[in-house]
């Protein structure tokens, strides 16, 4: 978080949540905040650690493959948002 705050460094692009650890608190703000966000997970394992961290998941796709995932992701994620709303 703090390079993501820096001057001089990229804007944060992702978050890697592979379980174990305490995220820092900025990151727990953001976590809390997706439940206005539709997630999608590439797959059953992806998913699980999702579920682990309290975020809830939308969508998985056909297959595990990223080019599934971004397909089937745009197809279905206008539906899934008003689900939100």
């Amino acid at each position: 978080m703090s390079a993501h705050e820096a001057e001089g460094f990229p804007s944060l692009a992702g978050i890697v949540l592979n379980g174990g650890l305490q995220p820092h608190p900025a990151i727990d703000k953001l976590v809390k905040g997706l439940k206005h966000a539709v997630i999608a997970s590439i797959g059953p394992t992806t998913s699980g650690t999702l579920r682990d961290f309290g975020i809830n998941v939308d969508m998985e796709p056909s297959h595990p493959k990223m080019g599934f995932l971004v397909k089937e992701a745009g197809e279905q994620s206008a539906r899934l948002l008003a689900k939100k709303a």
